[in-house]
């Protein structure tokens, strides 16, 4: 059996778990985030006189789809970065990396030294 202090020299590892939950955004948040882009352009346009919804008529097709374009990345970095300083959050207040080893001993029969 291998020692775990051993292992602290290779570095902390992530469970494969999270790198699929990671994964799954890295997919769903561009998804999501164009079709936020496009219900926030179609709301933009029904607004009765103003000056947005007046520029956003006057564009051409094509230029509309450079700026669905451009909205849905700064939407992403900005989903992005939500999703980040939450899961910040909510890792620090379960106890984050110094309760990382008692969490792995957790259903485990070894003892902790």
């Amino acid at each position: 059996m291998r020692d775990r202090r051993n292992d602290r020299t290779l570095g902390w590892r992530m469970h494969p778990i999270w790198r699929g939950i990671g994964f799954l955004f890295l997919i769903l948040v561009p998804i999501i985030a164009y079709f936020l882009t496009g219900m926030v352009l179609d709301y933009i346009a029904s607004q009765p006189s103003t000056e947005l919804a007046e520029m956003l008529q006057s564009v051409n097709p094509q230029n509309l789809l450079y700026l669905q374009i451009v909205i849905t990345v700064l939407l992403s970095v900005l989903l992005y970065l939500i999703l980040t300083v939450f899961g910040s959050l909510v890792y620090n207040l379960m106890g984050g990396r110094e309760n990382e080893e008692l969490v792995s001993r957790i259903g485990s029969q070894r003892k902790r030294y």
